[in-house]
């Protein structure tokens, strides 16, 4: 664990990653942390942290952090070397920034880097440390190998991982470069480290803490071995296995749990991002996702893969949208809002190149077009979207006639190729899509396009039985869990379709009469996207409410 650590803290960023971590493991070792990691420093400050006895401040830290070795040219080679910033902190931020009383208290003033200071340094820094240290200032110096050790200490590796627990990270990190793992290693280890939780304040803070280190860990891992991908289903992974610990224990109530989790549902939306600017360019080229494909119906199966991810994408940043529209901030809404219209170019250059996206293979892609649709209605793209249903419809009409090909109700490739091919025919079943374009037409207020539902309905003289399922009481504490809409809610079916205005009265009565989404944790706690999340990784239908809410 040694080893794996060391690499993971060696290509941390100095902003926002370096600086983070070491702002943890000072809170680990008992620091109040006073001023936290954050764009720019002052006088050379990274991190101020206190330690308090008996509510009594009796000692002041002070953290400068710089990235890699401390070379020559990095210890004094321009006004943000380290030599510079530690003297800023000596001659300015410590008279000015900090009271007489302050003063007198012991201060430990460290450079910090994920690296070492070279050999040929060390007479200049053994110097600097003579001359500037006082009674009660000690400058000292905090590498690579010391971190490692503070972060496999204070993080309770050892204790919480134990050699059965690293082992199952360890090959969780081995396997992540196959496309097809299914990451149940580190299924494992989370069900062994939940299993055992202490459910007392300091270690349940710890556990969540570890958490997010090791999913960071894992993301920092994918980079290097070029499949960005697995870190975002980790990421899903962990959100979904962490939230529904927490909600079964009673413990997600608790403001600390609140911003411990948020802490792990913020670096998953950093992972989507990043997994996003390495692929986006991808998105503009016409059927792009074809060569990475073995056949025209993985080619398929990948767009709508693919689909689903831009679009939690797009939820990521809605709900970040909406959180600084409400605190009225309005250079945090400008941000976002760039970054919403960026995501809304990629899904609609996407849908519009790739015209897999035309023919949903599974009854389950309705997953992924309710993940699209509902971020382009929120964008206002009713045409785009009204244009794409009638696409779809066309392709049904047609793989049906020609292939006698509909959606699969169950997904099964063996048995999609032998009727793709000819080789066996396909039994009509039951279809959740078709309740689910009923519903965006109806959303989309367009009668037109519903009845041209209605004649495709037609074509299959009844042998299909539409399907639409509403969440009850009991979906509301497994609301993210695996299967939760097979293990809770009801299924309405029918055969023949109701007239325009009676399937709108129809969603409007429904909606009033089963549970609303304000029942819902995830949705009070302002995480909405995790609904969506689980939809799409558990491959269970999307909550209703959540688009039905747009029917007036």
């Amino acid at each position: 664990m040694n080893f794996i650590i060391r690499e993971y803290i060696s290509i941390l960023k100095e902003d926002g990653e370096l600086d983070s971590l070491l702002a943890d493991l000072l809170f680990e070792q008992g620091y109040t942390i006073k001023y936290k990691p954050e764009k720019g420093r002052q006088y050379g400050v990274d991190i101020l942290a206190f330690k308090k006895e008996k509510q009594k401040v009796v000692e002041i830290r002070i953290l400068t952090v710089k990235r890699d070795n401390i070379t020559r040219s990095a210890w004094n080679g321009s006004v943000n070397a380290a030599k510079q910033s530690l003297e800023e902190i000596l001659e300015v931020y410590l008279n000015k920034h900090l009271t007489q009383q302050e003063q007198k208290l012991p201060i430990r003033i460290t450079l910090a880097t994920n690296g070492v200071i070279s050999q040929n340094l060390d007479l200049d820094w053994t110097s600097f440390k003579e001359k500037h240290s006082k009674d009660n200032i000690v400058i000292d110096f905090l590498g690579i190998d010391d971190i490692t050790n503070q972060v496999k200490d204070d993080f309770l590796f050892d204790t919480l991982l134990d050699k059965e627990n690293q082992a199952l990270f360890r090959k969780t990190l081995a396997f992540m470069d196959l496309t097809d793992y299914q990451y149940h290693h580190y299924i494992q280890l989370l069900d062994a480290l939940f299993d055992k939780a202490i459910l007392r304040k300091r270690e349940l803070q710890k556990l969540i803490r570890l958490i997010k280190l090791l999913l960071d860990l894992m993301f920092k891992w994918s980079d290097e071995v070029g499949n960005l991908k697995s870190a975002v289903t980790l990421s899903h992974i962990t959100l979904l296995k962490t939230y529904n610990f927490l909600t079964k224990s009673n413990k997600l109530k608790l403001k600390y749990i609140q911003e411990e989790y948020f802490k792990i549902y913020s670096l998953s939306r950093l992972i989507a991002v990043d997994y996003y600017n390495k692929v986006n360019d991808h998105y503009f080229v016409e059927q792009s996702v074809q060569r990475y494909s073995k056949n025209h119906l993985e080619y398929g199966l990948r767009t709508w893969e693919e689909l689903g991810l831009i679009s939690i994408l797009g939820h990521f940043e809605l709900q970040q949208y909406w959180v600084y529209l409400q605190t009225k901030n309005k250079a945090g809404q400008e941000i976002f809002l760039r970054s919403l219209t960026d995501v809304n170019k990629s899904l609609t250059s996407f849908i519009s190149k790739n015209s897999s996206l035309n023919y949903p293979l599974y009854d389950d892609h309705l997953i992924e077009f309710n993940l699209a649709m509902q971020f382009l209605r929120m964008y206002q793209k009713d045409d785009f979207c009204l244009n794409w249903i009638e696409k779809i419809l066309i392709s049904l009409h047609n793989q049906y006639r020609i292939k006698q090909l509909f959606p699969l109700f169950r997904p099964d490739y063996e048995k999609l190729v032998d009727i793709y091919f000819g080789k066996s025919k396909q039994k009509l079943e039951s279809s959740m899509l078709l309740a689910s374009i009923l519903d965006w037409c109806v959303i989309l207020d367009s009668e037109e396009t519903y009845n041209k539902v209605v004649e495709l309905v037609k074509l299959f003289d009844q042998k299909i039985s539409i399907q639409t399922w509403y969440p009850t009481e009991d979906t509301v504490d497994i609301c993210l869990a695996e299967g939760y809409c097979s293990k809770s809610g009801n299924v309405f079916s029918f055969k023949n379709i109701p007239s325009f205005k009676e399937y709108k009265n129809n969603i409007i009565e429904l909606r009033e009469k089963f549970v609303e989404a304000k029942e819902f944790k995830p949705y009070n706690l302002g995480m909405e996207v995790l609904h969506h999340i689980a939809s799409f990784h558990h491959k269970q239908l999307p909550l209703p409410y959540l688009y039905h809410r747009f029917v007036k």
